[in-house]
C-alpha cells in the first residue's frame, strides 16, 4: 500500500472533486457526466429485465446514476444496494431515489467498498462503474474483487470498467499536472490481471475501450485530463 499521506491526499481530492460536482450538477442533467448511465447499462437492463429476485450490487453508486436506471427499469421485486463513501452523495442519492419513485428498490451503504461484506450468492449483478481505481491499493483491488466473486449467485455477472495510465497536462504548454488518485494503474498490467482473476468464469468481454480525454478546470488551470479505460463483463458458471 502506498504510503498514508499520499493515500489520504488521494481520497481527500476524490472526495472534494465529487462533492463539488454533485453539488453543481443534478443527476440525468443534460450537459454532465451525469446525463446518462454508463453506456453498458441498456444491455444489463435488457439482460436481467423480466426476471424475478433480481440483486445488484453498485460499487461506488455515487448519487445513483447506474442504481436509479436499473432499479426504474427492472421488477418490482429487485433490490439494488449501492455502496458509497461520500456522504453527501449517499444523501442525494436517497432524494434521487425518491424522486424518481424507486426509494423502495435502493438500499443505501454509506461506506467505504473495502470494508463491507455480504453472505455469499447474494447478487446476481455486481457493478463497479469507474470506482475501483479508488481502492487504497492493487492489492485491494484484487481483495474486493475476489470477495464480489464469492457473493455472486451462479449465472450472476460482474460488469467492471475502470481508468488506467492516467495523464494530466496543461492545455496551453502541455506540461505534465501533479494530480492524486488512490492507485494507479497501467491498461496491459491489468487487462492481464483480470484474465487471471476470471478464470474459470465465461467472459464475454474483456478489454479496452475507447481512451477518455477532456479539458476541464484543474486547480484554476485548463488541463487536458487522460486515460485508457478498460472493462470486464463475466458471468458466473452454473
Amino acid at each position: 500500500m502506498q504510503e498514508e499521506s499520499t493515500l489520504t491526499r488521494a481520497r481527500a481530492e476524490t472526495i472534494s472533486y465529487h462533492t463539488q460536482y454533485y453539488t453543481k450538477h443534478k443527476l440525468f442533467e443534460s450537459g454532465s457526466w451525469l446525463e446518462v448511465p454508463d453506456v453498458g447499462v441498456p444491455a444489463l437492463i435488457e439482460r436481467f429485465a423480466g426476471k424475478p429476485d433480481i440483486r445488484v450490487l453498485d460499487l461506488g453508486a455515487g448519487v445513483g446514476r447506474n442504481a436509479i436506471a436499473l432499479a426504474a427499469a427492472l421488477p418490482d421485486d429487485t433490490r439494488v444496494t449501492c455502496v458509497e463513501l461520500i456522504q453527501a452523495a449517499t444523501d442525494l442519492l436517497g432524494e434521487y431515489a425518491t424522486q424518481h419513485h424507486v426509494s423502495e428498490k435502493i438500499i443505501v451503504v454509506n461506506e467505504d467498498f473495502e470494508k463491507v461484506s455480504f453472505p455469499e450468492n447474494e447478487f446476481n449483478l455486481v457493478l463497479g462503474i469507474s470506482t475501483l481505481e479508488h481502492c487504497s491499493s492493487q492489492d485491494s483491488i484484487v481483495a474486493l474483487i475476489e470477495s464480489a466473486k464469492k457473493w455472486t449467485r451462479e449465472g450472476g455477472m460482474h460488469f467492471i470498467n475502470f481508468s488506467t495510465d492516467r495523464k494530466v497536462v496543461d492545455h496551453v504548454t502541455g506540461e505534465s499536472i501533479e494530480t492524486f488518485v488512490e492507485t494507479r494503474l497501467k491498461k496491459d498490467e491489468w487487462l492481464s490481471e483480470l484474465a487471471r482473476l476470471y478464470q474459470g468464469w465465461d467472459i464475454e468481454f474483456l478489454g479496452s475501450l475507447p481512451p477518455y480525454s477532456e479539458v476541464l478546470m484543474y486547480n484554476g488551470k485548463q488541463v487536458v485530463w487522460s486515460s485508457n479505460e478498460i472493462e470486464v463483463r463475466a458471468v458466473k458458471k452454473g
